[in-house]
């Protein structure tokens, strides 16, 4: 976002031209000429893997949450028309088992209070996100697999979980996929306390949401096999994450969904 930076933190195309260098030259990721990320990998027929670029590739400006009209605009994007339609194609045409959908930012909708909590995620795309789900309803399960918001977390995604009449939150009808997000080793997340402080409150407006932890740092598996995909959390502790010896990960919980179902139970 070109408003994030602080005053000392320079010209907005200079650090993004950083960032996209530091990114191709430490991650483990072949480079193309045009400087596109998105890419798919097929898992033989079990797996086809989509892996999208939700931060640079032609994404519109973010906006506030509050700003109801930018965000309702149909023609908004945070794909870009090419990488939208590149996504397109590939859910219509995957034959796989599973079709999975990674990205770098929460797709399901969060609210709080009534109003979305982040803009900068997928909420902030509104149209976007209904013209992924238009494909993604035409198609076998999917899996979305999400971070950025440094928390855990296992959800259900129907077009819209507020609405009672179109989702039922106790058996999942009504839901198009399922979403796993994980948390970071070591970015921070939310303050302490906050598991009891302030997720009950998140948790009951977001019924679609069946499992959070905003506070626990650590990682998220994800085992497939033909019938189910089961994703598992492992968290440190505070004292794991400050020191420099090795630290063993607490397994926290593990939620599961079966094929054809789209919902997500505890495993």
């Amino acid at each position: 976002d070109p408003s994030a930076a602080g005053p000392n933190e320079g010209p907005y195309d200079e650090r993004s031209a950083a960032a996209k260098q530091a990114y191709a030259e430490w991650m483990p990721i072949r480079d193309q000429l045009d400087g596109r990320i998105f890419r798919s990998f097929a898992f033989g027929g079990l797996i086809d893997l989509m892996m999208l670029d939700t931060r640079h590739w032609d994404r519109d400006r973010q906006t506030t949450a509050t700003d109801a009209v930018t965000i309702e605009d149909p023609e908004r994007t945070i794909l870009g028309p090419d990488q939208e339609a590149w996504l397109t194609d590939q859910l219509m045409s995957s034959q796989a088992r599973w079709r999975f959908i990674a990205q770098q930012i929460v797709f399901g909708p969060i609210q709080v209070g009534g109003s979305i909590l982040n803009p900068d995620q997928w909420d902030g795309y509104a149209a976007a996100r209904q013209r992924v789900l238009d494909s993604v309803a035409q198609g076998g399960s999917t899996v979305i697999l999400s971070g950025d918001l440094h928390s855990s977390g296992a959800a259900e995604i129907p077009r819209d979980p507020f609405d009672a009449a179109s989702y039922d939150p106790e058996t999942g009808a009504g839901s198009l996929a399922v979403e796993f997000v994980t948390p970071g080793v070591t970015s921070p997340a939310f303050p302490p306390g906050s598991n009891t402080s302030v997720l009950p409150q998140i948790l009951a407006t977001n019924r679609h949401i069946h499992f959070a932890d905003i506070e626990s740092r650590g990682y998220m598996i994800v085992d497939v096999d033909a019938d189910r995909v089961q994703a598992s959390w492992f968290h440190y502790t505070q004292a794991d994450i400050e020191s420099r010896r090795p630290a063993t990960p607490t397994a926290d919980t593990s939620y599961v969904t079966h094929w054809g179902s789209n919902r997500v139970t505890r495993a």
